[in-house]
């Protein structure tokens, strides 16, 4: 197998700033999304949480789950209250109300559906 010429891939890369010190790198990244912000520890419950829901049901199954705010929205509000009331984790699953709470949250920005649980119950209503 041949190697790459990178030569001309290099000579069309523009020069680097004047003020760069050589064998300094540059990563052009100012304000554009940081990732690594995201608490780990936290993503690592929501995955546990999520993971929990897919063998319950099945994976993906919120996506069929309707009214989805009105729904999510309950159960995000009951974990809450349970934390509220000093109860750690979920009886059921043993993983933190919080994170149910959140993968609740998570959950409805998914669905990107903007109505509000009022909304939903002036719908059912009708």
């Amino acid at each position: 197998m041949d190697k790459m010429n990178w030569d001309p891939i290099v000579a069309a890369a523009p020069a680097a700033p004047a003020s760069v010190a050589p064998g300094v790198g540059v990563k052009h990244d100012a304000g554009k999304p940081s990732p690594t912000l995201l608490p780990t520890h936290a993503l690592r419950l929501l995955v546990d949480v999520l993971s929990y829901g897919a063998r319950k049901y099945a994976p993906a199954n919120w996506r069929l789950v309707q009214p989805h705010p009105t729904r999510y929205g309950d159960a995000m509000l009951r974990h809450v209250f349970s934390w509220m009331a000093g109860e750690w984790a979920d009886a059921e699953s043993g993983l933190p109300h919080l994170a149910h709470a959140a993968v609740c949250a998570m959950l409805i920005l998914e669905a990107n559906d903007r109505r509000s649980p009022a909304e939903v119950y002036d719908e059912q209503a009708r």
